[in-house]
């Protein structure tokens, strides 16, 4: 299996996120990972919007390894429109607590 990056860009640029969970599913299964660690982030809002902590949590460790995408990572996320109160409290937590502390 290739990485999803084109399907999943577009999916999230027409605000599809179910498409992009979707897609993101087999690279789970899978256990593959991008080039890019930025290419994590359509995968990242879909997660987010859908209220999929599991999931997010598992990207978020892949992003812990680059503190500049999971800085980006938080920011967007942070200004993500659909993403519950709940779930922005647990992106604080696994995204951007050590960037303000």
């Amino acid at each position: 299996m290739l990485w999803p990056k084109a399907k999943s860009a577009l999916a999230s640029q027409r605000s599809n996120w179910r498409t992009v969970a979707n897609l993101g599913e087999p690279v789970f299964a899978e256990k593959i990972g991008p080039t890019d660690m930025i290419e994590w982030m359509p995968f990242l809002q879909a997660y987010s919007i859908l209220e999929n902590t599991n999931r997010v949590a598992e990207i978020s460790a892949h992003l812990a390894h680059q503190p500049f995408v999971e800085a980006q990572a938080c920011r967007i996320l942070e200004k993500q429109s659909g993403v519950t109160a709940g779930m922005q409290k647990q992106i604080q937590v696994l995204l951007c607590a050590s960037k303000k502390g």
